[in-house]
C-alpha cells in the first residue's frame, strides 16, 4: 500500500538520527517527527507550486526520500543498536509496569477507534476534510472560491498530513491517525519534559499517564481535529527550547525552530502558548550574555518563519494579512474587542468553568449563578458580546463524552493540587517555577486575546498536555508513595469512560461506567456502517445527503456546484458521490459573495461550468440563478435542494447541462437503480 511510504520514511528518519548524541534516546522520536513534518511540508508546498499534488508525484517524492534514507542507513550503518534493551526498563517498579500497561491500552484502544471509525467531527465536515478534497481536486493548496472561508485561512499542517495519506490511499482511512500519532508523540514528549524538570523515572511515567488520561485528549486522539497535533509540536518546542536554554547545540536550535514552525502552521493558538516559553528562552540568553546562543535562537525563529512562508503568502495575497482575516463574519470576531482587568477576569473565570461542569443540572445552575454574581461584582456581563463569541451566551457546559466540549475537571484539580505542593515543598530545580510561570502566563494570554467560546475547552488541550510533566514531577515527590499511586489509579479509572463511550465513536454499546453520564448511543463503531458514522453529529442529514448523492450520480453532469452556508457540511457529499462509483466529477462553490469570489478567474479549474447545484438554504427556491444560467429545482428535502440547469439558459449550456425533463428522467432512473 503506497500510504505506508510516509510511515516508512518516519521510521527511517528515526534510525538515521540514532547517530546524534542527545541527552535521551527518546528525543530521537521527537527529532524524527520534526524532520518528517518539515519533509511533508516541503513536498506539499513544492508539488503544489506546479500543480502536481496527485498520486504519482506524491508517491515518487516519498519513495525517493525513503530510498535516500535507507541508503544512508546502509552506508552509515546507523541504527544498528535499535533493538538494544533500554536500561530504563530495569529501573521500573511493579506500579510503573501497571502505568505502562495502561499507556499501551490507551494507544491500542484509541488506535482501533481511529482506524475503524469514519471521521465525523463537525469542523471536519465543514472545512478540515473539505479543504483536503479541494486540494486533491485542484492538485494544489492554492486558494479557491468558497462559502466556507475557514477552508482557506486556517492553519493547514494537520490537513497537509491528511492530504498526503488520502492521495496515497485513495480514501480517508488514515485521516484520524494524524491526531492519534500526535498523541503517542506527546506521551513521549511529556516524559522528556518531566525529566528536564528533574522528575525521576516514576515521575516521568506519572507525566505520561496523566497526559494519556486527559478526557479531551482521549476523544480528540481519534478525530480529525487539530488540537493534539499542535499540542505535540508545542511539547517538542518546549523540550528542545529547554535544551537550547541550557546549552548551545545546533540540534537543539534546529529542533526548537522546526517545532515552533510546525506548531504555528498547525493552529494559531501556538502563538499564544509558545510565546511565554520563547520569552523564557530569550531572557536566559540575555542573562548569560551568550552571543552564540542568541544566534541559535535567531536561527530557530528563522526556521519557524520559513516553515510558514507559503501559508503566510497565500493569506496575504487574499486578505492583505499573513495571519488571515481574524474573523468569520461581522459578529464572529476571534479577538476580544475590549481589554481591561474586568474583561480579563471574566475570561479567566469563564474558561475555568469549562472544566467545572458536572452531570447534575442543579450543581451546574448553582455554579453559573455564582459566576454571574462574580461578574456583577467586577462590572461586566458574563455574556458581554465584546468578549463572547457571536451567537453564544455564557453557560456552564455539562461534562460530556463529546470531543467538542468535554472538560477536564480531574486534571484541573491535579493542577491546583500540584501548585499547592509546589508552594509547600518546592523542588530544588529552579526551572520548575519558570516552567509553571510560562503555563500560567500562557493561560492568561489565552484569556486576554481570544473571545470566550462554549467549546474553548478543546483549545485548552495544549495547556493540559504541558501541565502533565509538572503534575508528574510534583506527585512523584508525595510521601507516602502509595498516596500518589492511588491518585494516579483514580485518574486511570476515571479516563476509561471517555475511551469506551465516545459520543460519536463509541467502542462499546450502552451507557458509560458512571450511570449519570449518558451517551444515548445504542450502536458502536463496529455495528454501524462507515457511511452512517460520518453523520454521527447530525444523523438527520444522513438520508437527505444519501438521496442527493444518488440523484446527482444519476445526472449526466460532471460539474456540480455547491451553494451552501459558512458552517454547512460539505465533506459527506464528496464521500457519497465517490461511493456511487459515478464518472469523474468536479465540485466547486458557486454564488460566492465573500472575499474569495475574486478567485473565480484565477483558481485552478477556473473554466468550471456547473450543470447541477447542491444547495442548502432555509427554504430552497424553485429556481436559482448562477451567473448567466438559470437552474430549476429538481428535488428537495428540508433545507437541501438539487438544481439542474435549464437547457439553453447559458451559452454553451447545450453541451454540458441537462434540461429539466431530462434531469427528472435521469434522477428517476437513478432512483430505480438505487431503490435503497
Amino acid at each position: 500500500m503506497p500510504a505506508i511510504l510516509p510511515i516508512g520514511a518516519l521510521i527511517a528518519l528515526f534510525l538515521v538520527f540514532r547517530k546524534f548524541r542527545l541527552p535521551d534516546g527518546r528525543a530521537l522520536v521527537l527529532l524524527a517527527a520534526l524532520a518528517w513534518g518539515l519533509l511533508l511540508t516541503a513536498i506539499t508546498e513544492l508539488l503544489s507550486a506546479v500543480r502536481w499534488l496527485e498520486f504519482w508525484p506524491v508517491a515518487g517524492a516519498w519513495g525517493i526520500a525513503l530510498a535516500l534514507l535507507v541508503a544512508t542507513l546502509v552506508v552509515g550503518k546507523a541504527g544498528r543498536d535499535f533493538l538494544r534493551p533500554a536500561p530504563l526498563l530495569a529501573r521500573l517498579s511493579a506500579f510503573d509496569y501497571v502505568m505502562l500497561a495502561y499507556l499501551l491500552f490507551v494507544a491500542v484502544s484509541t488506535g482501533v477507534i481511529a482506524w475503524v471509525a469514519a471521521p465525523n467531527n463537525w469542523d471536519s465536515m465543514t472545512y478540515h476534510l473539505s479543504r483536503v478534497m479541494h486540494w486533491m481536486q485542484n492538485k494544489s493548496v492554492a486558494m479557491y472560491p468558497t462559502h466556507i472561508l475557514r477552508q482557506l485561512h486556517q492553519n493547514p499542517w494537520a490537513e497537509f498530513a491528511i492530504l498526503q495519506f488520502q492521495i496515497l490511499s485513495g480514501d480517508d482511512r488514515f485521516a484520524n491517525l494524524v491526531q492519534w500519532l500526535s498523541m503517542l508523540g506527546s506521551l513521549v514528549g511529556v516524559s522528556l519534559v518531566a525529566k528536564e524538570l528533574g522528575a525521576s523515572v516514576r515521575g516521568q511515567c506519572f507525566a505520561a499517564v496523566i497526559c494519556a488520561a486527559i478526557p479531551m485528549g482521549i476523544l480528540q486522539s481519534t478525530s480529525t481535529q487539530t488540537d493534539y497535533v499542535v499540542s505535540f509540536w508545542l511539547v517538542c518546542f518546549v523540550y528542545f527550547g529547554m535544551l537550547l536554554k541550557g546549552e548551545t547545540g545546533l540540534v537543539s536550535a534546529l529542533g526548537a525552530g522546526a517545532s515552533l514552525g510546525l506548531a504555528i502552521l498547525t493552529k494559531a493558538t501556538a502563538y499564544i502558548f509558545a510565546l511565554p516559553f520563547l520569552v523564557w528562552i530569550g531572557v536566559a540568553a540575555v542573562r548569560a550574555r551568550d552571543a552564540r546562543k542568541a544566534r541559535f535562537i535567531a536561527l530557530a525563529l528563522a526556521i519557524a518563519f520559513v516553515t510558514n512562508l507559503g501559508h503566510y503568502a497565500r493569506n496575504f495575497e487574499l486578505y492583505g494579512n499573513p495571519l488571515g482575516p481574524g474573523k468569520e463574519g461581522p459578529a464572529l470576531i476571534y479577538a476580544n474587542e475590549t481589554h481591561s482587568l474586568a474583561s480579563l477576569s471574566s475570561n479567566v473565570l469563564r474558561n475555568l468553568t469549562l472544566h467545572l461542569g458536572t452531570p447534575w443540572q442543579k450543581v451546574n445552575s448553582r455554579v453559573q449563578t455564582e459566576i454571574e454574581r462574580a461578574h456583577a461584582f467586577i462590572g461586566i456581563s458574563a455574556s458581554d458580546p465584546r468578549t463572547t463569541w457571536g451567537g453564544t451566551e455564557f453557560h456552564i457546559v455539562p461534562i460530556t463524552l463529546h470531543e467538542d466540549n468535554t472538560g477536564n475537571p480531574l486534571h484541573l484539580i491535579l493542577v491546583i493540587l500540584s501548585l499547592v505542593l509546589l508552594a509547600l515543598r518546592p523542588p530544588g530545580k529552579k526551572d520548575v517555577v519558570a516552567y509553571v510561570s510560562c503555563l500560567v502566563f500562557g493561560f492568561l494570554l489565552f484569556c486576554f486575546y481570544p473571545k470566550w467560546q462554549p467549546w474553548s475547552s478543546r483549545l485548552h488541550l495544549p495547556l493540559f498536555v504541558l501541565w502533565a510533566p509538572f503534575i508528574g514531577l510534583m506527585f512523584s515527590l508525595v510521601q507516602p508513595r502509595r498516596l500518589a499511586s492511588w491518585a494516579i489509579l483514580l485518574v486511570i479509572v476515571a479516563s476509561l469512560q471517555w475511551i469506551f463511550y465516545n459520543s460519536t465513536r463509541p467502542l462499546v454499546r450502552g451507557d458509560s461506567i458512571l450511570a449519570t453520564y449518558r451517551t444515548n448511543e445504542r450502536d458502536n463503531i463496529f455495528s454501524t456502517s462507515r457511511t452512517d458514522r460520518y453523520f454521527a453529529n447530525q444523523k438527520a442529514l444522513a438520508e437527505p445527503y444519501k438521496e442527493a448523492a444518488r440523484i446527482l450520480s444519476g445526472l449526466d453532469c460532471p460539474n456540480i456546484g455547491l451553494d451552501i452556508g459558512g458552517d454547512d457540511w460539505e465533506y459527506p457529499l464528496w464521500v457519497l458521490l465517490r461511493e456511487q462509483e459515478r464518472k469523474p466529477f468536479r465540485l466547486e462553490h458557486v454564488n460566492v459573495d465573500n472575499v474569495s469570489a475574486q478567485l473565480q478567474d484565477v483558481r485552478p479549474g477556473r473554466h468550471f461550468d456547473a450543470c447541477a447545484v447542491f444547495r442548502i438554504a432555509p427554504t430552497p427556491a424553485d429556481t436559482d440563478v448562477i451567473g448567466n444560467a438559470t437552474f430549476a429545482k429538481l428535488w428537495s428535502s428540508g433545507s437541501i435542494g438539487i438544481y439542474s440547469r435549464v437547457l439553453g439558459s447559458a451559452q454553451g449550456g447545450a453541451e454540458s447541462s441537462a434540461s429539466l425533463p431530462e434531469a427528472i428522467g435521469a434522477s428517476v432512473a437513478a432512483m430505480q437503480a438505487n431503490p435503497h
